[in-house]
């Protein structure tokens, strides 16, 4: 399982959405005798697809964060399962946990949203909690837990999970609805 987050990045939904957006905005630029050409123009370009590892990835700006989770088959490489955050969440932390009330797999995922890097600023952070299937193969989530600050470190803790949430240090277990302290 692995987490993968890019600063001055989008998602793969948002830059579909920008790809849009700067089609009608060439169609609105055209005068009315070149609305035609503008028309076939904006088309050609949401259907172009360019390599990014040829051409490069858009670039998204400061603070723009993109961030998934992959399981992948260690043997062939391929993907077997992948979830996608919203634009601007970030992945910060990430462990495997065994709850002492269920016994199930979980995968804990430490989540800032619209973090700043210099100076340091955040929307909010989570905790997202994911159970995985016996095989590894998909991710289910459970529940999002509200944190006040950067979800730094975590590390199963005695049928629990340790969570270093800013300068503070704390126990979460199991809970229906969220993770309880």
């Amino acid at each position: 399982i692995i987490s993968e987050t890019d600063h001055n990045a989008y998602t793969e939904v948002t830059k579909t959405m920008r790809k849009r957006q700067m089609a009608e905005e060439m169609i609105e630029a055209a005068g009315e005798n070149e609305q035609e050409l503008a028309q076939e123009l904006a088309d050609a370009f949401i259907n172009e697809v360019l390599p990014e590892d040829t051409f490069s990835a858009p670039k998204a700006g400061y603070g723009m964060w993109a961030s998934q989770i992959r399981i992948m088959d260690p043997v062939n490489g391929s993907t077997l399962f992948k979830v996608t955050l919203e634009q601007n969440e970030a992945i910060m932390s990430m462990c495997l946990v065994k709850f002492l009330s269920d016994g199930k797999n979980y995968l804990a995922c430490g989540v800032v949203k619209d973090m700043q890097l210099n100076p340091k600023t955040i929307g909010c952070g989570y905790i997202d909690l994911y159970r995985v299937d016996n095989q590894c193969a998909t991710l289910n989530l459970i529940h999002r837990t509200e944190v006040e600050d950067i979800p730094g470190a975590m590390a199963p803790f005695q049928g629990r999970i340790l969570v270093g949430v800013g300068k503070v240090l704390r126990v979460y277990d199991l809970g229906k609805k969220k993770l309880l302290r």
